[in-house]
């Protein structure tokens, strides 16, 4: 019998990425079971009351940009803040996790963000959550009440 290795000369190096993508998937699945979900969104609200940033997804004691699941952010857009707590709770780094089709991350993501664009429409805003944070939110108090606002939509 044939192997993979004897026929490329070499260790395939996709080798368990279909475990890692069903490992992925799973963990999509999970951040928006009802429960979590709503806890992803509660976090995020916890989150930018710490600390609120306009201009950039995170950022960290200097006022640099980080990335929002970054140790050094202390301040998070609402996004960023998103980012953080799906990254703390189900374990997805949307910056490094990148083994799903454009199109289920695209979905997993207008699922997971729904909430919020609903709690945008009940306050009138029909514009992108970026806009909202950076050009009308008023401050980390109105962040973090959208987004408790959104968790309760779940």
């Amino acid at each position: 019998m044939t192997t993979k290795e004897q026929i490329l000369g070499h260790p395939d190096p996709h080798e368990g990425e279909n475990h890692m993508t069903e490992n992925f998937k799973n963990l999509r699945s999970q951040a928006l079971e009802p429960e979590t979900h709503a806890k992803i969104l509660v976090r995020a609200g916890e989150l930018v009351a710490l600390g609120w940033t306009t201009g950039a997804g995170a950022r960290n004691e200097r006022a640099e940009p980080v990335q929002g699941t970054s140790p050094a952010a202390i301040s998070w857009c609402l996004t960023a803040a998103v980012f953080h707590a799906l990254f703390e709770i189900v374990g997805i780094d949307c910056y490094q996790d990148r083994n799903a089709s454009v199109l289920d991350s695209v979905n997993f993501w207008w699922k997971l963000m729904r909430p919020i664009h609903g709690a945008l429409a009940a306050r009138g805003f029909r514009d992108h959550i970026v806009d909202f944070n950076d050009r009308v939110c008023t401050g980390a108090a109105d962040a973090e009440a959208l987004l408790r606002e959104a968790a309760d939509q779940v």
